[in-house]
């Protein structure tokens, strides 16, 4: 049975290849992708996972609902991180090494995966962060 995996990442990861390997290594016909389509990481994971049959899930930051005027710059792309992680099964982020920024949606939705791993016992191949 198929799970559903956020693949998410830095927009200053660099490593498509990497991306691809991982799905050609780690995917299942039954599994599905959500993530948050921006540039980079996001949309190479959309495209891998189109390669492998899947017509992934994309959650946008919702700017109607969570207008910047009144919630401020990044208050969507937070609502959005807990959205992507509330449907996933399994997150892998591919890191560049050097964002650590707390509205980065990788040093969110890692230490949620973490602690989401830790309650479950360890979820398929736990943990990935390449």
């Amino acid at each position: 049975m198929g799970v559903n995996i956020a693949v998410i990442g830095s927009r200053a990861f660099k490593h498509r290849d990497a991306i691809a390997r991982w799905f050609g290594e780690s995917w299942c016909e039954t599994d599905h992708l959500v993530t948050g389509g921006a540039g980079g990481v996001d949309s190479w994971a959309a495209e891998c996972a189109a390669i492998h049959g899947d017509e992934p899930t994309i959650i946008r930051p919702d700017y109607a609902r969570f207008p910047v005027e009144k919630f401020g710059r990044d208050y969507a792309a937070k609502e959005r991180n807990k959205m992507i992680v509330d449907s996933s099964t399994l997150v892998k982020a591919f890191w560049d090494g050097a964002t650590i920024i707390l509205t980065n949606p990788v040093t969110f939705l890692v230490v949620a995966v973490i602690a989401a791993v830790a309650y479950a016992g360890g979820i398929r191949s736990g943990v990935g962060l390449d």
